[in-house]
């Protein structure tokens, strides 16, 4: 009596390690769930600032476009054309930081 009730507390004990395992298990399993959200979520912040990127590298070429046209007529200065052609190169190097 003894000896199976000796056998009965090792399978029980043995029940509680594998109910443990299996816990252990799924928070594993829930924080690899988490952290592919996680990856998920930092990639598409990574594409929209590329994406405003790529649309800032637009707009500052299409100011220097103006402003080089507006510069032959003498309508600008130098100067202002220097600082679009400037804030166009930013954009750009923003753009490619951005791309990684």
């Amino acid at each position: 009596m003894q000896q199976a009730a000796g056998t009965v507390q090792q399978a029980r004990a043995g029940v509680a390690a594998s109910r443990a395992q299996a816990a252990a298990e799924r928070t594993r399993v829930t924080q690899a769930g988490a952290t592919v959200n996680t990856a998920r979520a930092n990639m598409q912040q990574a594409e929209a600032q590329v994406n405003a990127a790529q649309a800032e590298v637009v707009r500052a070429n299409a100011d220097v476009a103006r402003y080089q046209e507006l510069y032959s007529k003498d309508e600008v200065s130098r100067q202002r054309l220097d600082q679009a052609i400037a804030t166009a190169r930013t954009a750009e190097a923003q753009l490619q930081a951005a791309r990684g």
